[in-house]
């Protein structure tokens, strides 16, 4: 194979998985597949890619015969075959004159322009449908009493609402056991913004909303960030509320925590805050600690 050859061959798989990655991301967020080698990286788009152009040949053949089927003979369609000598001897000078000459000839540029505009849309369909799929399924897995109302969001009354539920939700399936192990495992708390629970192994303690997250270049999570963010007082509860300290300091702004730096986190009801605010006032008024 020659070296144009393999830039063509190069550019035909990685860049359809490249495109649709592009697509799914903006919906979801995609790391590295745990215990993968570099060769794993290098192999994993060449399935995705191959069943994206599987499909564009599939669609373009049925396209063909619908023309067909609807018009007289001699307007009949016909999807040329690839001449697979000539496209791995570009560095014969006659080969890329021959290439050069077809290529100035339209009937024969029509079909490749053709198959690079289906792939390029059944690509960004795919990337589309499995990221809205996959967010969806986030969506309604979520426990109602953590995430009050999010599973209404995928549960549309309108038929091309459900539709495009039910496409996206048969799309992601389709794909989920090439992709689903690369999902970011934090990846739903920031879809959903629970209120959370954080730890530090310094032990301070933290309550707020869990807003987004940073990754580093190998896919690791390195930092989390909290807003409506509340800090526990580090002495005991009973001691703080005698002295007349609240136990929980607001604190304004976005918290940014390291997660090297995190002991334990964990999510928590709405109205946590609101019960343990209620147990804090009544024993304070069974103290008789002053008023706040």
């Amino acid at each position: 194979m020659t070296g144009a050859s393999l830039i063509a061959f190069v550019l035909a798989i990685y860049l359809p998985h490249a495109f649709f990655k592009t697509w799914a991301e903006r919906y979801v967020d995609f790391g590295r597949r745990k215990n993968s080698s570099q060769f794993d990286d290098l192999v994993a788009p060449i399935l995705p890619s191959g069943v994206f152009h599987l499909q564009t040949w599939l669609v373009i053949h049925f396209v063909c015969f619908l023309h067909n089927l609807a018009l007289r003979s001699d307007a009949r369609w016909g999807f040329p075959g690839v001449d697979w000598r000539l496209m791995l001897s570009l560095s014969d000078q006659r080969s890329v004159t021959q290439l050069s000459n077809a290529a100035s000839d339209w009937d024969f540029l029509m079909w490749p322009v053709a198959y690079v505009v289906a792939l390029t849309l059944i690509t960004f369909i795919n990337g589309v449908a499995y990221g809205r799929g996959a967010l969806n399924g986030i969506y309604a897995s979520a426990d109602e009493s953590i995430y009050p109302g999010v599973r209404a969001s995928v549960a549309p009354s309108g038929f091309w609402a459900r539709m495009k539920v039910y496409v996206a939700a048969s799309v992601f399936w389709a794909w989920k056991l090439v992709y689903y192990e690369t999902f970011v495992a934090m990846f739903p708390w920031a879809a959903l913004k629970p209120f959370v629970f954080v730890k530090g192994k310094d032990g301070a303690l933290f309550h707020g909303r869990f807003e987004s997250y940073e990754k580093m270049p190998n896919g690791e999570i390195e930092t989390i960030y909290l807003k409506q963010v509340s800090r526990f007082t580090r002495r005991p509860i009973r001691e703080a509320l005698a002295d007349g300290e609240h136990p929980l300091r607001p604190l304004k702004g976005v918290l940014a925590l390291k997660w090297c730096e995190i002991a334990d986190i964990n999510t928590t009801t709405p109205d946590e805050i609101r019960r343990l605010w209620r147990r804090w006032e009544d024993i304070r008024e069974k103290n008789g600690a002053p008023k706040l």
